[in-house]
């Protein structure tokens, strides 16, 4: 019925401002159909871009109508078509904070496809485009190894805390990717020489429980300081 109220236009615009800021919660859904922007920002806990994420997901998801994200899963839509299909469904968020909703729409695609979702991004300053894509990377807990050696590709470091961020990046999601794939030392081995392949080497080799496929990891580091750090966590 509160709900109801907030979104009828028919409704003074101060007293609907009144029941969003009085009578929402934390957990509201973020997202009132009918209620200008301006208004939602009075709910406590919303910003431009927890509104910006909750419409992504929900205009991607299909749940008013269409459903993006397989179009995107099954390549009828890229990444910038999605877009422009969100910005549609939201013209006033579009308008306000593009890059809130551009940053939502990619957050939500990259969990589909990085390397293609990347290309939101291309059009951004370098370290806001770094941003996004390591943020995401140390926020997921679906990307894969192939996955993550293209974005990282896509955003080479620039200076000694770009180096260390895509190591711990390797370091955290070798983790994973050891438990699940069987095939993963192997790639790791056949990655092409470069920073990539030294990180995942030494992220491998300091979680394997293999002592025979540790020592053949550290034989195949070149970076004395990563080789020295293999080593310590030798099993």
């Amino acid at each position: 019925w509160i709900a109801g109220l907030a979104s009828d236009p028919a409704v003074p615009e101060s007293f609907r401002g009144h029941l969003i800021a009085q009578f929402s919660s934390p957990s509201d859904r973020l997202y009132q159909p009918g209620v200008p922007l301006d208004l939602q920002l009075k709910n406590p806990s919303a910003t431009v871009q927890k509104i910006a994420d909750e419409n992504a997901k929900r205009i991607i998801d299909g749940q008013d109508g269409e459903d993006l994200d397989y179009h995107f899963r099954t390549g009828q839509l890229d990444a910038a078509a999605v877009l422009a299909r969100v910005e549609k469904e939201v013209p006033e968020l579009a308008a306000r904070d593009p890059l809130a909703l551009r940053t939502a729409v990619f957050n939500q695609l990259a969990a589909v496809n990085l390397p293609q979702a990347v290309s939101l991004l291309s059009g951004l300053p370098e370290p806001q485009r770094r941003d996004l894509v390591t943020t995401f990377a140390l926020e997921s807990y679906s990307i894969q190894p192939q996955e993550l050696l293209e974005t990282l590709n896509y955003v080479p470091p620039r200076t000694q805390q770009d180096l260390d961020l895509q190591r711990d990046l390797w370091e955290r999601s070798t983790r994973s990717f050891q438990t699940h794939r069987e095939e993963y030392p192997a790639w790791v081995q056949a990655l092409p020489p470069g920073r990539n392949r030294e990180f995942a080497l030494c992220g491998l080799a300091e979680v394997t429980a293999d002592p025979q496929l540790a020592a053949r990891l550290r034989d195949l580091i070149t970076d004395p300081a990563l080789k020295k750090k293999a080593a310590l966590h030798a099993p």
